[in-house]
């Protein structure tokens, strides 16, 4: 990575990854008959070493000779920085898998995983699955006709659970300052705490669901209702500067998700001899969560946070209640810009009216998980000649506009700001306006920051053109002439339009760019 901030600076990171693993398994199979069984069972080891070094380097001619030989010398006061870790992973399990006249069907397994990412007394886990299946139209009473083709009927249940964690949550870490000594002894500093009981979040998963196959395999339906349990929910602990670190991992709760999701496929056209294809798809999901269970110690940091806002608090904060979902948007409730005075109204948790803003008066305002999300999109084929549009969808979410919080309500007016800052606010008694004024009904200038609240949580709707991609595959004859066994050239056009709800401002905090790709890919 190049930084050229800074004229003839340079910044050179160097690292290795190397993972070793392991794995001895036993597999058997026994068929019978209509009946068929296979298992699996073996153990696994793994070993991941990461280290990364970095080293600054100056005195560089020009920017096109930016390679850290050209360097004439180390950064100033500047020295070697980086970061090693180590993860290992232990692994045995068994696997059943039984098929009786390819109608019923029914798999089972079970493993014992430990994971140096968790605590000492609480490394090893075990999760187990089932599932069923019924291929219906196996069946003699089923009859296959021109309309159902196959119709499958499922059900999952089991646990799974996650070690995608810092290699270093569980363990007690230390920072060496090898510059500074005392008596011979180098010192370090606190940067991680340790928790020997941090266990496995488990997710309990239970799920049913039927594929079905219409009018000659050319229209698919699959429908899928789950519902998932993560007990032992790992998050971070935020503790006071004097504890010398600004928070810890801990098993806090649990968690449930419920919901629903859809994939459908048709086949609109397939005309074989003119090799014409044309198909559209389209797939949704639908999912609620709901905190079941919190620990005291989440309870009492949502307290601290409360005591903690001070009435500063000018950008939601997340916050974990039983009952209610993760992702909810706290603020306190408005009732919009009071025409005779220019200020904010709101409403308190008793239903009374109030100028002030008070943090304990937040409540939820909306959900930034939407109601449904998914894509849908088509592609069409002539002979040698492809296309295809897709777009994704989400309905029934909310967000918080924080784009039109900072840059119209509290804009800074010594730079260039939007024209709402000066069409869209309060200016004297009688005006319907959605923002507060730059000053009061006294004439003084509005200097403080807007609160968290209800005014700008707004529906989240939107529709995005992902993608057109075009291909043409070139002839086979003329493939042959050059000696190539295929080619083919594609283009595709990323993040086209998009149709929101919202107008927000794109690419400020998260990358946005719209790219087009032209490649060429040939086969010898």
């Amino acid at each position: 990575q190049a930084d050229f901030s800074r004229r003839g600076s340079y910044t050179k990171s160097s690292g290795e990854f190397f993972s070793v693993e392991g794995n001895i398994k036993l597999d058997y199979s026994h068929t019978w008959g209509r009946h068929q069984l296979f298992n699996t069972t073996g153990v696994g080891l793994l070993q991941t070493n990461s280290q990364n070094t970095i080293v600054k380097v100056e005195g560089f001619p020009n920017d096109r000779l930016d390679q850290i030989l050209f360097g004439n010398s180390y950064q100033l006061n500047s020295k070697p920085s980086g970061l090693y870790s180590v993860t290992r992973r232990f692994s045995q399990f068994s696997n059943f898998n039984y098929n009786y006249d390819n109608r019923y069907l029914a798999d089972f397994s079970v493993s014992a995983d430990g994971a140096s990412q968790f605590g000492a007394d609480k490394r090893v886990g075990v999760f187990w699955s089932a599932g069923f299946g019924w291929n219906m139209h196996k069946e003699s009473f089923f009859r296959e006709g021109d309309v159902v083709n196959e119709l499958r009927l499922k059900a999952t249940i089991g646990t799974a659970g996650d070690n995608n964690f810092n290699p270093n949550q569980a363990i007690t870490t230390y920072k060496y300052f090898t510059d500074q000594n005392y008596r011979g002894m180098v010192g370090a500093t606190l940067i991680g705490y340790g928790n020997r009981q941090l266990q496995w979040q488990q997710t309990l998963k239970k799920n049913i669901g039927v594929d079905l196959s219409l009018f000659k395999k050319r229209f698919n339906l699959s429908l899928d209702v789950y519902r998932e349990t993560t007990s032992n929910l790992i998050l971070g602990i935020t503790t006071p500067p004097s504890e010398g670190i600004t928070s810890y991992k801990e098993n806090i709760g649990e968690l449930e998700n419920r919901g629903y999701e859809f994939r459908m496929h048709a086949l609109v056209i397939r005309n074989t001899p003119k090799n014409i294809t044309w198909s559209v798809y389209v797939n949704g999901n639908h999912n609620k969560d709901r905190i079941k269970k919190i620990s005291n110690t989440l309870k009492y940091q949502n307290s601290q946070n409360d005591k903690n806002d001070d009435k500063t608090q000018s950008v939601p904060r997340f916050r974990f209640e039983e009952g209610l979902s993760t992702n909810a948007i706290w603020a306190v409730q408005s009732l919009g810009i009071d025409p005779s005075t220019g200020r904010e109204l709101y409403r308190k948790l008793d239903g009374t009216l109030t100028y002030s803003w008070d943090p304990s008066d937040k409540t939820v305002v909306g959900n930034t998980i939407p109601d449904m999300r998914g894509s849908f999109g088509t592609n069409f084929t002539y002979r040698n000649f492809g296309a295809g549009i897709y777009f994704s969808y989400e309905f029934g979410g909310q967000m918080y506009n924080q784009t039109v919080k900072d840059k119209v309500e509290d804009a800074d007016l010594r730079w260039q700001v939007d024209r709402r800052v000066l069409e869209g606010r309060w200016t004297k008694p009688g005006d319907i306006t959605k923002y507060k004024g730059l000053v009061d009904i006294n004439g003084r200038e509005v200097t403080s920051d807007t609160k968290v609240t209800s005014r700008f949580v707004q529906d989240n709707n939107f529709v995005n053109c992902e993608s057109i991609s075009l291909t043409y595959q070139l002839p086979e004859a003329f493939n042959k002439r050059i000696n190539l066994q295929s080619s083919r050239l594609g283009f595709l056009w990323n993040d086209i339009v998009r149709w929101s709800s919202i107008q927000v401002e794109r690419g400020l905090d998260y990358p946005f760019a719209r790219n087009f790709t032209l490649n060429l890919n040939v086969t010898f």
